[in-house]
This record gives structure tokens, C-alpha cells and sequence, in this order.
């Protein structure tokens, strides 16, 4: 048995990439990009466990899904 409870269970289900995944997913955006997004909290929403910078993924897709332009970017 677990000792941890289901909400616990449910904030770490994230999967989580580092800023160097993160760049090699969005093409034209660089660390220093995105390092300067964080300082200006205008990126996506990130982690910080201890020293390292973590992005969820799934709330990463979210916020490029958000910026969508084009015809078809309303769903």
C-alpha cells in the first residue's frame, strides 16, 4: 500500500522534459529564449525541483496549442 493519497498521486502524473527537450520540440526558439521567457513569465508553465527547470509536458502542449494561428487553430 501506498502512502501516498490519490491527489498526491494525481499532481505527479506529470511527464516532465528539460529546457534542452523543450527547444529540440519548438523550432526557432533557443535555451536563451526560453530562459528569458521564464524571467519575464510570459513562457510555459514551469517547475523548478531544487536547481533544475522542469516543463510538464502536457501543459507545454497546452500553452503552444493556445498560441495556435491560422484557420483551423479553433477547434
Amino acid at each position: 500500500m501506498s502512502t501516498l493519497d490519490h491527489s498526491v498521486t494525481q499532481r505527479l502524473s506529470h511527464t516532465f522534459v528539460t529546457p534542452a527537450q523543450v527547444v529540440a520540440m519548438l523550432p526557432g526558439i533557443t535555451l536563451r529564449t526560453l530562459s528569458m521567457w521564464r524571467y519575464r513569465q510570459i513562457g510555459p508553465p514551469y517547475r523548478k525541483l531544487g536547481a533544475r527547470i522542469v516543463y510538464p509536458l502536457d501543459e507545454l502542449d497546452d500553452w503552444v496549442e493556445a498560441r495556435a494561428h491560422g484557420s483551423d487553430a479553433r477547434r
